[in-house]
């Protein structure tokens, strides 16, 4: 081979993978804004929750629950599949959810008991909790279910926080089943705060 045809040859494999390394980096690129895109509309573009004391159910005032933080996204039923039980929806394994994972702490002590009845057999510091969340766009409230499991509820919906210790913290994951995809803000809601476990 010559070396004027050895050159073009070289020239053109250059251009050639050139021309490959362009294409690969578009492909990345396109990814990159495609994956992008889908994890911004993942996440609902809510204001972060500043933390504060739950209210006593129902409309007792403040307890001593404190929401630390509370985290949204959009996703899906990771569970295993419930059929319409009474009154109670069924929900689908894979059906769109509202996710909340809710971080609290219990700041009830000697000198600030759980509020009564307390057991004799118990520290009356010690919280059992039930959460829920209300959640709402920019027409109002939006009607979602509560799927946490266990589900369908055997007390109230909603995490169940077992046992909290006094200074103790915890996090639990809401699910909300929800086709909304426009939730501007959500309310965080107790349905039983005591010493007992609930019924």
């Amino acid at each position: 081979m010559k070396l004027k045809d050895l050159l073009a040859f070289k020239k053109k494999r250059y251009l050639a993978i050139l021309a490959v390394f362009i294409v690969v980096l578009l492909c990345v690129f396109i990814f990159g804004v495609l994956l992008s895109c889908v994890l911004v509309s993942s996440t609902p573009k809510i204001t972060p929750t500043t933390p504060y004391y739950l209210s006593l159910p129902p409309n007792k005032g403040n307890s001593s629950v404190l929401l630390l933080s509370a985290t949204v996204k959009y996703g899906n039923y990771p569970f295993s599949s419930i059929s319409p039980m009474g009154s109670q929806p069924g929900v689908q394994r894979g059906e769109s959810c509202l996710i909340i994972n809710v971080t609290v702490r219990n700041d009830y002590t000697s000198k600030n008991p759980l509020p009564e009845p307390h057991l004799a057999a118990q520290n009356d510091t010690i919280a059992n909790i039930y959460i829920t969340a209300q959640v709402f766009n920019q027409q109002g409230i939006i009607n979602a279910t509560d799927v946490t499991p266990p589900y369908p509820p055997t007390s109230y919906p909603g995490a169940l926080i077992y046992n909290l210790q006094s200074g103790q913290s915890t996090i639990v994951t809401i699910y909300l089943a929800t086709n909304h995809h426009d939730i501007d803000h959500f309310v965080i809601i107790p349905e039983y705060i005591g010493e007992a476990p609930p019924p």
